[in-house]
């Protein structure tokens, strides 16, 4: 009927005076003992088994708040290996800062008092910052020592998701108020003119039709422009594109052919290198940075204006810049120029509806670059941004 187990044990013979003569062996049938942990052991391996292919983190605590059982799903969520928090105290993956708050949780929990399930933000081993949704239940041993179980789900893709269409709207509900308020003085001037010339436009003289003509054209070119940067907001927040090599040469020409009527009317001086170094980027959005760096040293801009565009090349990335000669930005309000929806004070005696900048920087980190700026009063200011260089680019 199968295999038999037995255990000896040796009992000491003794004599007649006490003392031992010899060792006897009594032999123990132990099979139904060992058939028994065996099938014991085989379920501890199951439910083992069973807890690694669920997809959701379990963890067990002791009353002292040492993992005593983590599953595969929990590790992952964490980015740490079981060997790592076995033993440790659940406050060595609870950021230091509510490290007091989880104790006292902790022993709410051990009182009965366990709550409902929470969303918490949690940083990994890596420094990468997780979401998770946990729910906990409290196990009390024949002993009486009490195991608190967690159950973990990571939910930050979609609370990433969650924060990312927020802050659009956020974003789009502030620019929206900022459009409403700042396209009325080009509309205004449109409708101004437009009823001059209505009502004198048949006695009006040629000099004075071509400045209403301007005029309205002007604030044409204004009211397109906010409206450009509104949908390429909304398309910048969320699209992901696939970075390619470009020929900034050319992305720079179609700024300034977007510019042409801007730069008829100031004149400016506008010096262009004849070679650029090749990076990595999308050269539609990058048309866009161009086109605001060089639209705002235009109007910021000395009389008149005086614009040097260059790049320097860097170990692993290029930066580009935008010069001018303007009287500068006051060291204090530097930091304020790539904050949406902020215009400096100085900005705001000047056409322009604050978020161009914003746009800038959305556009430059989504590639992979930085943006930054350096001015002093009186001596002009210089816009840069960064992009990563073409692997195959030795310039």
């Amino acid at each position: 009927k199968g295999p038999r187990w037995a255990r000896t044990d040796k009992l000491p013979l003794t004599g007649q005076q006490g003392e031992i003569v010899g060792l006897v062996g009594i032999s123990v049938d132990i099979t139904d003992q060992v058939l028994a942990e065996q099938s014991l052991e085989a379920e501890r391996r199951f439910v083992a088994d069973l807890l690694n292919v669920v997809p959701i983190g379990i963890c067990v605590n002791d009353e002292e708040g040492r993992y005593v059982l983590v599953n595969d799903a929990y590790c992952e969520i964490y980015n740490f290996r079981r060997e790592e928090i076995i033993g440790q105290h659940f406050s060595a993956i609870t950021p230091p800062d509510q490290v007091d708050l989880a104790k006292a949780h902790y022993a709410q929990m051990l009182a009965g008092d366990l709550g409902v399930p929470v969303e918490r933000k949690r940083q990994r081993s890596d420094g990468t910052i997780v979401y998770i949704e946990a729910a906990n239940g409290v196990l009390v041993r024949r002993d009486g020592r009490k195991y608190v179980t967690t159950v973990v789900r990571d939910i930050t893709p979609r609370k990433e998701v969650e924060v990312e269409r927020e802050q659009l709207i956020q974003d789009l509900n502030a620019y929206g108020h900022m459009v409403a308020h700042d396209l009325k003085n080009p509309l205004a001037v449109v409708l101004g003119f437009a009823d001059v010339m209505r009502a004198d436009g048949k006695s009006m003289s040629d000099a004075d039709f071509e400045i209403s003509l301007s005029a309205i054209e002007s604030s044409a070119h204004k009211m397109a422009a906010i409206i450009d940067e509104l949908m390429l907001l909304a398309h910048v927040s969320r699209q992901d594109v696939a970075s390619q090599p470009v020929d900034m040469g050319l992305v720079v020409q179609a700024a300034q052919e977007r510019l042409s009527w801007m730069i008829v009317s100031a004149n400016p001086e506008i010096i262009v290198p004849g070679d650029w170094p090749v990076v990595c980027g999308y050269a539609p959005w990058l048309e866009e940075v161009w086109t605001n760096y060089i639209s705002n040293a235009i109007k910021y801009g000395g009389s008149p204006p005086r614009i040097e565009l260059g790049a320097t090349p860097l170990e692993k990335t290029v930066r580009f810049w935008v010069r001018d000669n303007g009287v500068g930005i006051p060291a204090d309000q530097l930091d304020k120029l790539f904050t949406p929806f902020t215009r400096l004070e100085q900005v705001r005696k000047v056409e322009g509806h604050g978020l161009g900048l914003s746009i800038v920087q959305r556009i430059v980190e989504q590639l992979g670059g930085e943006v930054g700026v350096e001015s002093q009063e009186g001596q002009g200011s210089t816009f840069t941004f960064t992009l990563p260089r073409a692997t195959n680019s030795s310039s």
